[in-house]
C-alpha cells in the first residue's frame, strides 16, 4: 500500500504520493476530485470538509510538512509543471526562489541586467538582515 500523509487539522483527509487527497469520511476512501482555477496562473484547487477551495500545492505541501505553511511561505514546483502537484515535486520557499526557479525552468523572462539588479539588491537587503 502506497504511503499516504495526514493533513493537519483535517482528521479524514490524507495525501498520497500521486499528490491526490484521500478523504476517509465515514470510513470510506475516496479520492477528492481538484478543479482548475485561475486565468493566468492556473492551479488546482480541492475542496476539504465545509471550509472552501484550497490550492492543492498548499494541501499536499501542508501533509509534506506536517504544518500548513505560512502565508508569505510559497509552495515551489521543481519541475516547473504547476500542475504536477507530488509532494516529491514541492519544496518551500519564499516569492524570491519561486521567481528564480521559474526563470530556470523557462516559464518566466528577464536578462543579465535584472539579474544584476536583483544580486545588488538581494546583497544589500541580506546585509541589512544581520
Amino acid at each position: 500500500m502506497e504511503q499516504e500523509y495526514p493533513v493537519p487539522g483535517y482528521d479524514i483527509y490524507k495525501v498520497n504520493e500521486d499528490g491526490e487527497v484521500i478523504s476517509y469520511f465515514r470510513s470510506k476512501r475516496k479520492v477528492k476530485s481538484s478543479r482548475l482555477r485561475g486565468g493566468r496562473s492556473q492551479r488546482l484547487q480541492v475542496t476539504l470538509g465545509h471550509n472552501g477551495h484550497f490550492d492543492l500545492h498548499r494541501v499536499v505541501m501542508a501533509a509534506k510538512l506536517g504544518r500548513w505553511p505560512e502565508a508569505w511561505e510559497h509552495v515551489r514546483h521543481m519541475d516547473g509543471n504547476k500542475l504536477n502537484n507530488r509532494p516529491n515535486n514541492l519544496e518551500i520557499g519564499c516569492v524570491i526562489l519561486n521567481a528564480i526557479d521559474d526563470i530556470e525552468n523557462g516559464t518566466r523572462q528577464t536578462n543579465a541586467e535584472y539579474i544584476d539588479q536583483a544580486i545588488a539588491r538581494l546583497t544589500a537587503l541580506k546585509e541589512n538582515l544581520q
